[in-house]
């Protein structure tokens, strides 16, 4: 969740600034003006650009500010981590893989937490320290998202403990002022939490989330947009319950956020953009294909052996759930590919293949995605179904306070039992050459998809159909 933009907020509320009924086509100086009052007139203009998103023109005009500026540290500070606004905005518009932008967002905002920093030895006034405060954090969000989570919680951290909350016992504003605040005080934490998790983090996550859900609770809930961030939150809550081994947490959290999701019709478009691929390569269709070519070689041998009772009981049987493994791999498969029809198909299937004990640890998996799958398709009621059956397969098969998505790699009895299985659990949404990156939420496990091992284990399945 990206911190919301104070849009002039605070260059409002330091210094307010003169409105000449200028319009974003209006890159003259104004004539017979005072240096205060170009400032104040480029300012107003450099936000307009902002909000209209014409960013170079944005960039220029509040370069065109900065110089003429003759105010105090804060107002300018102010200016500073505007123009570093911009040019994160520039920056995510930004194609191809050279961040042309960064080194002058890193510099506006180092610039601005100097003169926040100088104003601040003169001065107590709490605008002051929650306008460092937003550098901070909106820096925090930045490596976050670039994949640096310890620097972007640090920086969080900073910006929320340090400055933000001691600030808000000190604000005298109105109550709308406030409540912009409080939401960008609150999206702060949210961003902590991610930062947590993605550290692995899980205690200090959660934590970083009870000042969200308070608020939610507190605040309005059940308002329509309010509504969309406390089910996130929810969401966001049920997912570490559930990476700390809470199950019973985890259903709960899970329900309430699904039952808030159905109330509104709300679809998490952001949580559904990060695990679709926006490019289905080669490479991931030719995966698609070894599976589908699998799963056809094995119905085949189904067919060959149909007159044989007992050779069909073996074919079933052979490799613990082979069947339902390839339907639970071709499944999250076509999930990642946004294939939902194909993927729901062989989900359910696969929970139809997994019929022995041994199996429970694998379908709590096939549970887990056809979860994801049915809150895509805005089937939120069974989709908290399916995300409890997996709690409770994951309680009985790993055990409570045992995080499912580590178990196996920590176990090593497991992990080699693992290697003789196709690798299907969580959803892949990113895949290299050998590798497939999987994301549940916030967390990543990386699973090795390596081509002498599928082919063992294709080795393995011919010799069982030669015994045949």
């Amino acid at each position: 969740m990206k911190i919301l933009r104070f849009l002039g907020l605070l260059l409002g509320i330091l210094h307010p600034f003169v409105v000449y009924g200028s319009s974003a086509d209006d890159t003259q100086q104004p004539p017979l003006l005072s240096k205060q009052d170009q400032t104040e007139h480029y300012t107003e203009l450099a936000l307009q650009y902002q909000q209209q998103a014409a960013l170079p023109q944005a960039v220029q005009a509040f370069q065109k500010a900065i110089e003429l500026s003759t105010e105090q540290e804060d107002r300018l500070a102010a200016l500073y981590f505007q123009l570093g606004e911009t040019y994160y905005m520039m920056l995510q518009q930004q194609e191809g893989s050279e961040p042309t932008y960064e080194q002058a967002m890193f510099e506006a905002w180092e610039q601005s937490k100097q003169l926040y920093r100088a104003a601040l030895q003169d001065n107590d006034d709490p605008w002051i320290s929650i306008g460092y405060a937003m550098v901070c954090i909106q820096q925090g969000v930045y490596w976050t998202e670039k994949g640096d989570p310890l620097q972007g919680y640090e920086l969080l951290h900073e910006g929320l403990v340090q400055y933000l909350e001691p600030s808000l016992s000190k604000l005298e504003s109105s109550h709308e002022e406030y409540q912009i605040v409080q939401q960008q005080r609150v999206t702060a934490w949210h961003n902590v939490a991610t930062a947590a998790t993605l550290l692995g983090q899980f205690d200090v996550a959660l934590q970083a989330l009870q000042p969200v859900l308070t608020y939610y609770e507190a605040e309005g809930k059940d308002e329509e947009e309010m509504s969309y961030y406390y089910a996130q939150a929810l969401y966001s809550q049920a997912d570490l319950y559930l990476q700390l081994g809470q199950y019973d947490s985890a259903k709960q959290s899970y329900h309430q956020a699904m039952d808030f999701y159905q109330r509104q019709d709300l679809v998490d478009a952001a949580l559904l953009q990060q695990q679709a691929l926006p490019v289905v390569g080669d490479e991931w269709r030719e995966s698609i294909q070894m599976y589908q070519d699998a799963l056809h070689e094995y119905n085949e041998l189904l067919t060959e052996s149909s007159d044989d009772p007992t050779a069909s009981s073996a074919a079933y049987e052979m490799d613990l759930g082979y069947v339902g493994d390839l339907h639970a791999t071709l499944g999250s498969l076509y999930l990642s590919t946004n294939e939902l029809v194909l993927a729901e198909m062989h989900l359910r299937q696969a929970i139809r293949s997994y019929t022995t004990s041994d199996d429970r640890r694998y379908l709590a998996d096939v549970h887990f995605n056809l979860a994801q799958l049915l809150f895509q398709q805005g089937e939120y009621s069974e989709s908290a179904e399916q995300r409890a059956l997996a709690c409770d397969l994951y309680k009985e098969t790993v055990g409570e306070g045992v995080n499912p998505m580590t178990a196996d790699i920590e176990d090593e009895e497991l992990l080699m039992e693992e290697s003789m299985r196709m690798e299907t659990r969580w959803l892949p949404s990113q895949r290299t050459a050998t590798t497939v990156k999987t994301h549940v939420r916030d967390t990543e496990k990386v699973i090795t998809m390596d081509a002498e091992e599928l082919s063992q284990r294709k080795n393995n399945y011919t010799h069982a159909d030669d015994e045949l």
